[in-house]
Order: C-alpha cells, then sequence, then structure tokens
C-alpha cells in the first residue's frame, strides 16, 4: 500500500489498466517547452538544493528552483 503522506506528492502517467490516455502527448509538450525554453537560460544556477519525491512506485524531482538572466 502507498504511503498516505506521500501520494498527494505522486507525479506519473501511471502503466498498465490505469495508464493515462493523454500521456504521449503531455511528455511531447513537456519536451517542445524545455528544447525552447532551456536555451534562452543564460547563467542558469540552483537557488537552493533539489529536493526529490521518495516513493514505493516514483522516485523524481519534488522541487528544483534556479536563478538565471534573461535573454536580452
Amino acid at each position: 500500500m502507498r504511503n498516505p503522506e506521500l501520494a498527494s506528492q505522486h507525479r506519473a502517467f501511471g502503466n498498465g489498466e490505469h495508464f493515462c490516455i493523454g500521456a504521449h502527448m503531455s511528455r511531447l509538450e513537456i519536451q517542445v517547452m524545455l528544447e525552447e525554453l532551456v536555451p534562452r537560460l543564460r547563467n542558469p544556477a540552483f537557488a537552493q538544493p533539489v529536493e526529490f519525491v521518495r516513493d514505493y512506485f516514483v522516485n523524481g524531482i519534488k522541487s528544483m528552483r534556479l536563478t538565471f538572466d534573461a535573454e536580452g
């Protein structure tokens, strides 16, 4: 059984019979967004340590705060 304290932090598209029908579109949207956004960041740096989600099913990034200079 899933840890109830972590259940609200769980972010995934699932698998098997509970696989999200929009998962492929969501992944493509995220890929395109990052391909367009990341090259525009100047002098990126971590503003604080990266926070991770630890779960029975998913291990991933919960928070990754960055600072950067805007493209001029």
